[in-house]
């Protein structure tokens, strides 16, 4: 008799459990851009879902371009405003 497959738990990204406060920062918009492009690089190395990504960075006023930052080992972003 087979047995009763269990509910999947829904995905969850790593670094929602144990980085809260980078993913919800208080004061976004008050950085300059310069500190958002550091936020996204402290971002970018945790393991979150790409569209988590693209979408803090789009909120932060930038694009993710298909270009490799071969220095920064991340993609390259474009100012958006």
């Amino acid at each position: 008799m087979k047995q009763p497959k269990k509910p999947k738990q829904p995905s969850v990204d790593a670094a929602s459990i144990g980085d809260v406060g980078l993913l919800s920062p208080p004061n976004l918009c008050h950085f300059d851009a310069e500190e958002r492009l550091e936020y996204l690089r402290r971002l970018f190395h945790l393991d979150i879902r790409l569209i988590t990504f693209v979408t803090i960075a789009r909120n932060l006023g930038f694009g993710v371009t298909s270009r490799w930052d071969h220095e920064a080992f991340m993609p390259e972003f474009v100012w958006l405003h």
